[in-house]
């Protein structure tokens, strides 16, 4: 729970482990290890090589009496959203994962409202945290949820852990 990126983004550690100084995130498909990513203290995130990330996703809690699942990009976006909802959430890792995430949690949790959590890349060409998230929601009769600034957006601020640090996470 001390772990720097941890503290920094101000999130528990939600089953996370350590290897070496390296957070350390399991990819899976249901019960099947598929790949892992390292988390750096100072935020560096990358993947085992060789490992398979698509389709693949990392829970926070339980769909066991869930009113809706969500599905975010990365760690620190879906420990944020649990913790600030109590939602079950699927980590997808990255924007382009998001659509097959939301199938697979479809398919596998059919009757559970789903909740895809965009990042709201606005300052990037295409905002594809945004367009990939809408056509994730869009594929499986999901709502979308997207963080909201105001008018006073942090700069580089993009989701919900951001908007959380900006905002509180009420």
């Amino acid at each position: 729970g001390d772990h720097r990126y941890l503290v920094r983004k101000g999130i528990k550690a939600h089953g996370a482990r350590l290897h070496n100084s390296a957070l350390l995130i399991p990819i899976r498909d249901g019960d099947e290890l598929h790949s892992l990513q390292f988390i750096a203290t100072d935020g560096g995130k990358r993947f085992l090589a060789g490992g398979r990330t698509a389709g693949c996703c990392y829970t926070i809690g339980s769909t066991q009496g869930a009113g809706a699942l969500c599905i975010a990009e990365g760690f620190a976006t879906g420990a944020t959203i649990h913790e600030a909802t109590g939602h079950p959430v699927a980590v997808a890792f990255n924007a382009g994962n998001l659509k097959a995430v939301a199938q697979a949690m479809h398919e596998r949790f059919p009757t559970l409202p789903l909740i895809v959590c965009a990042d709201d890349d606005a300052t990037t060409s295409g905002n594809p945290g945004l367009t990939k998230a809408e056509e994730a929601a869009r594929a499986v009769g999901g709502v979308l949820a997207v963080p909201d600034f105001d008018s006073d957006r942090p700069e580089g601020a993009t989701d919900f852990n951001d908007m959380a640090a900006a905002r509180g996470i009420d």
